[in-house]
């Protein structure tokens, strides 16, 4: 079916319908050929109004079946979709399961700015073997003397001292002298001194 909004109406006077007027014509009743005419052309009209409606009718239906197959296609482009982001998050949770070292949140802590010190080897011992330790060995002076403890057999060996300034240089092991026990109990640090201590065992622990 063509579009009937496109269709062009004849001319019934013209000679191509003479023979659809003469089958018209009724003298008796005055329908003459241009009357004729006038009814060919009337019935033309109607019939085109009713194939317009039919073809807009037809259109509408076409219009909702491709909408609902285009909701269809759109519905099923989506399940698509969210299956292969199923799978992909299942084998992401899988691999961060095989691998939770590897995906561990790294921690968001700025750059220490100050000289790291260890604590002497006594101190680490007694660490590693669970015992009691001493608060001192993590005062600033505890910490200060076990950098100046750490001797070595080896007289070409060097070891690192930090100087007043708070630097650190290597020296040979033969300059540098121990210094001498000066053990604090933990009950008669001061607060400063318990401060210094307490997060840097905590630390080393």
């Amino acid at each position: 079916m063509e579009d009937p909004n496109l269709a062009v109406e004849p001319d019934f006077n013209s000679e191509e319908y003479n023979e659809h007027r003469f089958e018209l014509v009724d003298v008796d009743h005055g329908i003459d050929e241009a009357h004729a005419a006038r009814i060919l052309s009337k019935a033309w009209r109607l019939n085109n109004s009713k194939d317009k409606d039919r073809w807009a009718a037809r259109l509408a239906e076409q219009a909702l079946l491709a909408a609902d197959e285009k909701k269809k296609a759109d519905e099923a482009e989506a399940l698509r979709l969210q299956s292969i982001a199923d799978d992909q998050q299942a084998a992401i949770k899988e691999e961060r399961q095989k691998n939770k070292n590897k995906y561990a949140p790294i921690r968001d802590v700025d750059v220490p700015d100050n000289p790291f010190t260890l604590p002497s080897q006594y101190a680490t011992r007694l660490l590693k073997r669970g015992v009691f330790c001493p608060l001192f060995y993590f005062t600033n002076k505890g910490l200060r003397e076990a950098s100046q403890s750490f001797m070595a057999q080896d007289t070409d060996a060097m070891v690192i001292v930090q100087g007043d300034s708070g630097a650190h240089t290597f020296v040979p092991a033969l300059a540098t002298q121990p210094a001498s026990p000066s053990l604090v109990a933990d009950e008669n640090l001061s607060w400063e001194q318990f401060g210094e201590a307490t997060p840097r065992m905590i630390t080393d622990m």
